[in-house]
This record gives structure tokens, C-alpha cells and sequence, in this order.
């Protein structure tokens, strides 16, 4: 089968961007893996071109090729811009000519994150499957719900909607969105290469390192982190790995990250972008991996830092809730509540057995229901199904 997975934003730089462009990334290997042509649709976000309907392909690996479209500015269409900034968040208006071809050889086409409605707009009169994987939709459902037409888009622009959690499939629901369309399939990663490297874990013996890795901005609550880590009484490193997404929130951190490091108990050090090559090593060195989050459709940080026995606290928000078990493979804390959070992180950091047994349930947990195999077999069984017209299996 030929595949194409449509997002607005991915970086073939193996520099960590975030959890969509990570599942996108493995599901394309995962795929090719099984035989698949994959294409990867994005937008070229680094040269607009004037050229009409310009496209770049990259071939990534065996079976993955890249297809960037270069995208026009849209204020330059004056009355249709200012509509579609206003109602769809479209950025960019593009044509889809060039790419007529590689639409029609695919079986199926598969939009990502409801951030951008770029490609289910452009691409809705393509007469394919089509599948909606609803990333960010938590944090976007209140934008939907104000606004008709982004609204009504979302729900004629696919034929199947995959949630990575039941969070999320709620929130679909209170859109209006169909059930029977609606498909319950949990974000994958790759278990064989998130996993615990003892001689790290050896080597960090006493030093009680703490991790935070995600953008650097409001909503992802560095902030809340940042205030816990000056009430800990307990000494402490804490690494921070991310890009920077707001530039005065960027600036707060960066002051708040000295204040903590003049008063002698804790040390923090900003990491800045790390390589998807260095995570598996930057899980190993914490102790504690903090996800402190306003809010979250679901969490693939949480998921590789469980596969590498490393014991989560985290915000009670969204999905993450449905992925740790409180007290049992991880600690939820009360969302924007330093206190609750310094205290939870406070307890693992003074109590290293229930930190060892914690993370051993962890990836217990991953390996058995956090696979990217699960995730792949979940959209090759559902576009099987449609092709064939056979049922989907329970």
C-alpha cells in the first residue's frame, strides 16, 4: 500500500520538535518496515517560493519519501486571508496540483494535529480514505467549539477520527463528532530503543536528577516546575531539554533557572535542543521525569521516559491521566500547583525503592500497551478493512 501522512510542520533533522512530528517519524519507519510506500506531505516553512505549486522530494529512507510544498504567504490573498487566519488558522494556502499524482497512487491519506487545517481543507474534495489522527485536541476543543466553520471542517474532512485516548474521544463528542467514525488507537514508541542503560543508571547513584523535556512555553508549565524546584528541601539537579517557543516566557525561565542556581541547593542547566539520538540517554541520567503541563492531549515524553524505568510525576491533565496510574508506575500532581508538586517529587527523591519498584511497573505497563507496532497495526487494520470492506476485528 501507498500511505500519505499530511502535517504542516515536520523537520527531517533528527532534532527533537515535539510528540506529533515524533509519532509521524515513527510510524513512517514502522510502516515502510511492513512494506508500505510512505509519504510524508508537509510544508516547506523555510523558502516561500514564487513559483506556482513547487514541491520538493526527499527521499528520508527506504520506502519514506518526503514531499515539502512551498507555500504562499496567505495575507498576499487579501480577503480570503484575513477570513481563513480569522476562522481556520490555515497559515498558508497552497495548491495541490503537483501532488495530484502521488494522491491518487495512495490508498490513504492520513491528516495530523488539529493545529493546522492546512491540508483537510485543501485536499478535501480527494475522493480517498481518509483518517484524522486528532493530535492536540484537547488543547484545541476550545477553539473548535467558537468557531463554526473550523468546526464544521473538522467534521466532513475525514472519514475515521483516531483519538490516543478516551480524553480525548470525549472532547470529539462534545463537537458533535460521530462515534462510529471515532477510533480509539494510543500513541506507539519504539520499546526496543527507550529502555534502561544501566551503566547510566550507575553512574547517577546519589545525585537525584530531575528532567523536564518539551517547548518552551506557557502551556507546558516549565514555570510550575521551576517554582517546586525552589521549595524542595532536598538537593537536586535538573536538567532541561527543549526548544524555545516564546520568547519573553524563554527569558523568564532563563532568570528563574539562575535564581535557583544562586541559592546553592539546586543545580538546573538548560540543555537547549538535544538530538532524538541523545533521548535515550538523556532519560537515563534522571532519577524523576517531570511533566508539568497546563494542558495535554496526551504526552509522548511520558510515554519514553517510562520505557526507560524512569518514574513520572505529572499534571493531571487531558491524557496523561489515562496513561499513569497514581501512586502505582507514576505521580500525578494537582496542575499548576508548585506546592503539591514539590511535595510529590520531594517523596521520590528521599524513598530510591519506591523510585526503583515505580519505574519497573512503568515500562512494565509501556511494553505491554505504549508499542508503535500497536499503533501500526491499528491504521493497517482500519485501511485494510476499508479497501477489502471486511469488518475491523475487535
Amino acid at each position: 500500500m501507498e500511505i500519505i501522512l499530511a502535517l504542516t510542520y515536520f523537520d527531517v533533522n533528527g532534532v527533537f520538535t515535539g510528540g506529533t512530528q515524533s509519532l509521524v517519524k515513527l510510524l513512517s519507519t514502522e510502516l515502510s518496515g511492513r512494506g508500505h510506500d510512505v509519504k510524508i506531505l508537509t510544508v516547506n516553512h523555510d523558502k516561500i517560493s514564487e513559483k506556482k505549486d513547487q514541491i520538493t522530494k526527499t527521499v528520508i529512507k527506504e520506502r519514506v519519501t518526503l514531499l515539502s510544498i512551498s507555500a504562499y504567504e496567505i495575507c498576499r490573498i487579501k480577503f480570503l486571508g484575513r477570513h481563513l487566519l480569522k476562522h481556520l488558522n490555515a497559515r498558508f494556502y497552497f495548491r495541490t496540483k503537483k501532488i495530484k499524482k502521488e494522491i491518487d497512487e495512495s490508498c490513504a491519506l492520513i491528516f495530523f494535529d488539529v493545529n493546522e487545517m492546512s491540508f483537510p481543507l485543501c485536499l478535501l474534495r480527494e475522493k480517498k480514505l481518509k483518517l484524522f489522527y486528532c493530535c492536540t485536541m484537547i488543547e484545541r476543543e476550545k477553539y473548535f467549539t467558537q468557531n463554526y466553520l473550523p468546526r464544521k471542517l473538522l467534521k466532513i474532512c475525514a472519514d475515521y477520527y483516531l483519538v490516543s485516548n478516551s480524553e480525548t474521544e470525549n472532547a470529539l463528542n462534545r463537537l458533535d463528532l460521530d462515534s462510529p467514525k471515532t477510533m480509539l488507537l494510543p500513541y506507539g514508541i519504539e520499546t526496543g530503543r527507550f529502555m534502561p542503560l544501566h551503566d547510566i543508571h550507575s553512574d547517577k547513584e546519589g545525585l537525584n536528577v530531575i528532567g523536564y523535556i518539551g517547548g518552551i512555553e506557557e502551556r507546558k508549565g516549565l514555570h510550575v516546575l521551576l517554582k517546586a524546584c525552589r521549595i524542595l528541601k532536598t538537593k537536586f539537579t535538573l536538567l532541561i531539554a527543549g526548544p524555545p517557543r516564546e520568547e519573553k516566557y524563554y527569558k523568564d525561565a532563563l532568570r528563574e533557572i539562575s535564581l535557583i542556581n544562586d541559592t546553592g541547593l539546586g543545580k538546573v542547566e538548560y540543555l537547549g535542543r538535544i538530538s532524538d539520538d541523545e533521548l535515550t540517554k538523556f532519560y537515563n541520567r534522571l532519577d524523576i521525569f517531570v511533566c508539568p503541563s497546563l494542558i495535554e492531549e496526551f504526552g509522548i515524553v511520558i510515554l519514553e521516559a517510562m520505557a526507560c524505568e524512569v518514574p513520572v510525576v505529572a499534571s493531571a491533565v487531558g491524557g496523561i491521566t489515562t496513561i499513569i496510574s497514581d501512586g502505582v508506575d507514576g505521580v500525578l500532581s494537582l496542575p499548576g500547583d508548585a506546592d503539591d508538586m514539590a511535595g510529590r517529587i520531594e517523596k521520590l527523591l528521599n524513598d530510591k525503592t519506591l523510585v526503583k519498584n515505580m519505574g519497573i511497573r512503568a515500562r512494565e505497563k509501556i511494553l505491554k500497551n505504549y508499542s508503535i507496532t500497536r499503533t501500526a497495526d491499528g491504521i493497517e487494520e482500519l485501511i485494510n478493512s476499508k479497501i477489502t470492506g471486511n469488518k475491523l476485528t475487535a
